[in-house]
């Protein structure tokens, strides 16, 4: 299957970039994932529930299988686990 891109350019304040970032790190995407997926919403809102996008305008895999999607279900419940140690190690460090 072949995806038609095009790269596009924007420029970003660095408050809109950090909140971009921050954002973007709780979701476990990529910043170019993140906008990709916040046009999507807001083309959505606009369109109405009327007027769906097309998988492929929403670049959702349809290919994943139940295990894959399985697998990355746990490597997120072990990512978020590991964070949530580690800011309480730093917590722990900073009262000591």
């Amino acid at each position: 299957m072949t995806r038609l891109t095009k790269l596009i350019h924007i420029t970003l304040s660095l408050e809109l970039l950090r909140a971009l970032d921050e954002h973007a790190q709780q979701e476990y995407v990529n910043r170019c994932e993140f906008v990709r997926q916040a046009i999507v919403e807001k083309i959505r809102s606009l369109n109405g529930p009327a007027a769906p996008l097309k998988p492929e305008q929403a670049r959702v895999d349809l290919l994943m299988t139940d295990q894959q999607l399985a697998d990355m279900r746990q490597a997120l419940m072990i990512e978020q686990r590991r964070r949530h140690e580690a800011k309480w190690h730093r917590q722990d460090k900073d009262y000591q």
